[in-house]
């Protein structure tokens, strides 16, 4: 079973059916695995679509379908000890958001597969050591 870890950004462009190829194949491993994510994901996510309706991208309505469409989908929540000196370096050092740094613990802590498009969340996970999803070939 794939497990991977899931960033709130890359979850939200499911929902604009952009063509890009990583985005959706991430989404068609989960039919084979599961997505952890860290506790504040569900925040993110939702912020993230609170933009896009407040930027008139998305519909209020089309944001609650796609919430729930999430629901179905292996996605968990899984919290990881991080201690307060962890949290500071991941925020300065390698210049995240909370989030981003949340997904990055989860992922390196527990041995998954990071799934993400953010070049700066790609870059820090490299120099952690962290795996990075690659689509099928």
């Amino acid at each position: 079973m794939i497990r991977l870890v899931l960033d709130g950004a890359l979850t939200v462009n499911w929902c604009f059916d952009g063509g890009e190829d990583y985005p959706q194949a991430v989404l068609a491993t989960l039919a084979e695995g599961e997505a952890l994510v860290p506790p504040d994901w569900p925040l993110e996510v939702a912020s993230l679509l609170k933009r896009a309706v407040v930027r008139a991208l998305l519909t209020q309505e089309d944001a609650q379908t796609f919430l729930g469409l999430l629901e179905g989908l292996p996605i968990r929540a899984r919290a990881v000890p991080l201690s307060s000196t962890e949290a500071f370096e991941l925020l300065t050092g390698q210049g995240l958001s909370r989030h981003q740094a949340a997904c990055l613990h989860l992922a390196h802590h527990g041995g998954l597969i990071l799934a993400t498009l953010n070049p700066r969340l790609r870059r820090a996970a490299g120099q952690l050591g962290v795996a990075l999803f690659e689509p099928p070939a």
